[in-house]
């Protein structure tokens, strides 16, 4: 018999001593985890030592008889190189043809080299599966869904499927989302408050991606007692571009945030200037087709005032004595500039009076632009009910409120769209 029951001991420790070496994201460890670890035995019932070309096919025969989940065989030969395969169905269908056939495959001068496939795949272990998915996909129909062989160092390693190739992308595409979305996490939870600060802006942001990593962004950064920064972003598209985006984003807040800090008078032209280089500095660092909308909010808690830059974003709204009012600059360009499209972008803001007890909102497009089954916008009206109606008990209860109110004119309907709500408060 040519094929072992178990696998080889002293093959396997070689292969397990090579972990240390593996490429990430490729055939090898497909056809480690489909032999080496997990399924040898189960699955095939050898190891590495195949059939020949030279061999009777009444060994084989008897070998499927063996092991009956055997199917896919690769046939190696006279010099050890793999040059074609069998599978358990077209074998036992030629066996199955008449009696003289059946005759002729049993007699003792018959050979496998006349019963072998030769349109085999051997995928080198360092291929990497999205290669390895074009070359299987490109075989024809009747074969397409064959399993292939994996080999190291020109030497039999493995045996995979189609399947295997592309659970193992997924598996690594939805790695890569987690690793995206664990970042963006860091960066939305960091705390942004020096230690010495004594009268902190109260707020509440949420924020709710469509799927996996999202493209919005929601934060506040305390400068000093005096001032605060509120920040909402909603970058363009969705997954892990608009991902990255949001992570080269927060980043650059962050940085900004340390910057302004050192500013012995920090004042709003501070921030002009620093959200210039931001916006500098995000247009090299992002892919060409990515921007952002958004609003940068400068809140001077002493002298109760609010400084808005609107990166063409144009949804912000407070609400003072249970009204709600759109803050808007009357001046202002309708087709206000995005944010990381171009540069040498600098915005004028517009500013206003604020009082204790006032609520402020903004969120992004994902709140507004839902629709419902009958194809209907939430829409601006609706946000500003909400946040009218809306409980001023805690923040955080009056963004579930909010969201509540969502939730229900959605009705079921497909979310679409990364969300965000940034409520703040002025004690």
């Amino acid at each position: 018999m040519t094929l072992e029951r178990r696998p080889d001991e002293k093959q396997t420790a070689l292969i397990e001593e090579r972990i240390g070496e593996r490429p990430v994201f490729s055939a090898y460890e497909v056809g480690r985890a489909t032999i080496i670890r997990e399924t040898l035995q189960a699955q095939t019932g050898y190891s590495f030592t195949l059939p020949r070309e030279d061999q009777s096919p009444v060994e084989i025969f008897e070998l499927y008889q063996e092991f009956p989940e055997l199917d896919f065989l690769p046939v190696r030969d006279g010099s050890g190189w793999i040059t074609g395969y069998l599978t358990r169905q077209t074998f036992l269908a030629s066996l199955s043809e008449s009696q003289f056939s059946r005759d002729l495959l049993f007699r003792k001068e018959a050979r496998l080299n006349n019963l072998i496939n030769r349109d085999i795949v051997c995928l080198n272990a360092h291929t990497n599966l999205s290669e390895a998915s074009e070359i299987l996909m490109r075989r024809p129909d009747r074969m397409r869904f064959d399993p292939f062989v994996v080999t190291l160092d020109r030497h039999f390693f493995g045996i995979s499927t189609v399947d295997r190739v592309i659970r193992g992308i997924n598996y690594f595409l939805t790695r890569e989302m987690e690793a995206v979305r664990d970042a963006q996490v860091r960066i939305l939870e960091a705390p942004c408050i020096p230690p010495e600060i004594e009268h902190e802006l109260r707020h509440h942001a949420h924020v709710q991606p469509f799927q996996g990593p999202g493209g919005d962004f929601a934060k506040v950064y305390e400068i000093d007692d005096r001032f605060a920064v509120a920040t909402l972003f909603d970058v363009c598209g969705k997954g892990v571009k608009a991902a990255a985006m949001v992570s080269v984003l927060g980043t650059l807040l962050h940085t900004m945030w340390k910057e302004l800090q050192k500013h012995p008078s920090f004042s709003l032209r501070t921030l002009e200037n620093e959200l210039y280089r931001l916006n500098n500095e995000l247009v090299k660092l992002s892919s060409l087709e990515m921007y952002a909308t958004g609003v940068v909010c400068l809140i001077d808690k002493q002298n109760y005032v609010l400084s808005v830059f609107d990166y063409g974003h144009g949804m912000i709204w407070l609400r003072r004595n249970n009204r709600v009012h759109v803050l808007r600059n009357p001046g202002s360009d309708p087709s206000m500039p995005f944010i990381g499209i171009t540069e040498n972008l600098r915005l004028n803001p517009f500013s206003f009076r604020i009082k204790p007890g006032d609520l402020l909102l903004t969120c992004s497009d994902g709140i507004v632009e839902q629709a419902n089954h009958n194809r209907e916008m939430y829409g601006p009206v609706r946000v500003m009910e909400a946040f009218q109606i809306a409980s001023a008990d805690s923040l955080p209860e009056m963004n579930r409120q909010i969201l509540d109110d969502w939730t229900e004119f959605r009705g079921g309907a497909r979310i679409r769209d990364d969300l965000s709500l940034l409520l703040l408060q002025i004690d």
